[in-house]
């Protein structure tokens, strides 16, 4: 599809649909450390700038970190060195509102735990899809807390 161009008005619901067409992951979820690893490393990751990432994005995932809300990423359906998409696309989900999420010991809709705090859901932009699932912090985070 690299000849087929994207209306304008379509590049948002995109990635949106991005993200719900790679959160296929399946089994047991990784540990809530695993998890809150993840998301330290996506951030830092974007954090350094070269990935088509907003303020918006960078400060919804501080948040999750800052306040514990833990994405439920099954460990089943990662391509490893080749990207974990799946994973991330779980990850993902959480930021925009959607999928299951571990906040104070409970699991709960994220789009529950994000109006119980009063933030919105993130409103992918342009890019930010792919910007967060791009990467291999799934593999990452589970070496590390392996190690």
């Amino acid at each position: 599809f690299s000849d087929v161009r994207i209306d304008l008005t379509q590049y948002n619901e995109l990635q949106v649909n991005l993200i719900r067409s790679h959160a296929c992951g399946l089994g047991e979820p990784f540990s809530k450390e695993v998890a809150l690893v993840m998301m330290i490393l996506r951030l830092n990751t974007l954090l350094k700038g070269h990935s088509g990432a907003t303020l918006e994005l960078v400060r919804q995932l501080q948040f999750f970190i800052n306040e514990r809300i833990i994405p439920i990423i099954p460990q089943q359906g990662s391509l490893g060195a080749s990207g974990d998409l799946a994973p991330l696309s779980h990850l993902a989900l959480a930021l925009i509102g959607e999928g299951k999420v571990l906040y104070r010991g409970e699991e709960k809709d994220s789009d529950d735990v994000l109006r119980e705090l009063n933030r919105q859901p993130l409103n992918l932009q342009a890019k930010e899809g792919l910007a967060l699932i791009n990467g291999t912090q799934a593999m990452t985070a589970q070496g590390v807390i392996s190690y």
